[in-house]
């Protein structure tokens, strides 16, 4: 009995100690999503809804600024915003990450409606090194699909499930996805391939290019 108490003590102490070697590891990398980045997105679907299509800019590129809004242990906010070319900052979306059993949730808010943040995404994984990979059930049309200017109008499809994987270096940030566009009934209508890749620029890349910060102050 005292050597099984003992095997048990050990077990719960390894476990304990992956769970923190997660939380320190997770917290690094989520802080590096802060900052200064220029970020191209790329989607493919079937040649005609992405940026195969010849009438479409092969790809999206966009200068973004991230700030981190509240930091606490297990728990890390990020405010994003877009740099137009008139020099406003521009709020994006914010997601707020947090540490518990099962590994970090990364929980994605859109834009608000009725004075609320709608909630895009949410999903529980382990960092395995320097990457977070999570499968995520249904979320909403992604503005690229409901009418965006660099996007299209959809009503072919309700929901997107994602398959989500973010690889974090000291130069930026990959973000893949592999998504799924099914009807409410559950009928398959697409698949898609996503990447999101972001470059890190010195901080002073964006303060030259902000020259008015009042939207971004007012999320800070």
């Amino acid at each position: 009995m005292k050597r099984l108490s003992i095997i048990l003590c050990g077990a719960l102490l390894g476990t304990a100690g992956v769970a923190g070697a997660d939380d320190v590891a997770g917290r690094e990398h989520v802080l590096k999503f802060a900052g200064c980045h220029s970020v191209t997105y790329y989607f493919h679907e079937d040649g005609e809804h992405d940026h195969l299509n010849p009438e479409r800019p092969p790809a999206l590129v966009t200068e973004e600024y991230s700030a981190i809004t509240e930091e606490e242990p297990g728990r890390i906010v990020l405010q994003h915003a877009t740099l137009d070319p008139d020099g406003l900052a521009i709020p994006h979306y914010h997601e707020i990450w947090t540490h518990g059993p099962g590994g970090w949730t990364q929980s994605v808010y859109g834009r608000e409606l009725g004075g609320e943040r709608e909630l895009r995404t949410r999903c529980t994984a382990p960092w395995s090194i320097n990457r977070w990979a999570c499968d995520i059930g249904p979320s909403p049309r992604p503005f690229r699909d409901s009418g965006a200017p660099f996007g299209f109008m959809r009503d072919d499809y309700e929901q997107l499930f994602r398959r989500s994987v973010i690889l974090v270096t000291p130069e930026g940030w990959v973000h893949s996805q592999d998504n799924r566009k099914l009807t409410l009934d559950g009928d398959l209508v697409a698949h898609e391939l996503g990447y999101i890749i972001a470059d890190k620029h010195d901080q002073e890349t964006c303060d030259q290019m902000v020259t008015d910060r009042s939207l971004m102050d007012a999320v800070e």
